[in-house]
């Protein structure tokens, strides 16, 4: 008999989350990397809101930028890349593909159209990783 504890079921939360923020761990299916992204996209427009709406400077000329604008882009872009590359390589693996094929959605043009066929539209095969 297998007893369910609340330490247990905490743990294997906290190995779902670990599994959603380490790119080197974890599977993830079409359904939940279609939200995954979703979820990227819509922290993403509200980081850039507080941004513009907090942050940046209002009335100033478009060349002129404070410190606090620019570290806060900054921050933006860092978390989307690693949020992008933690879920792409998990479904990556998920589809049988090497997490190598992440290289080639930074093409300019093709990347973006690969990255949705190789994991959001593709079915899932065997995976050997």
């Amino acid at each position: 008999m297998v007893s369910v504890t609340k330490n247990s079921i905490r743990n294997s939360e906290d190995i779902e989350m670990f599994q959603l923020i380490n790119p080197f761990y974890g599977r993830t299916g079409r359904g939940r990397w279609w939200l995954l992204q979703l979820i990227i996209f819509l922290l993403a427009l509200i980081g850039l809101f507080l941004t513009a709406a907090f942050i940046a400077t209002p009335n100033a000329p478009s060349e002129v930028r404070n410190a606090n604008e620019d570290i806060s882009l900054m921050l933006i872009i860092v978390f989307v890349l690693f949020a992008n590359f933690s879920t792409c390589l998990n479904r990556l693996r998920d589809t049988g593909r090497s997490g190598f094929w992440y290289i080639t959605f930074l093409l300019p043009g093709v990347g973006s159209g690969l990255m949705m066929y190789f994991c959001g539209i593709e079915s899932s095969k065997i995976s050997h990783y």
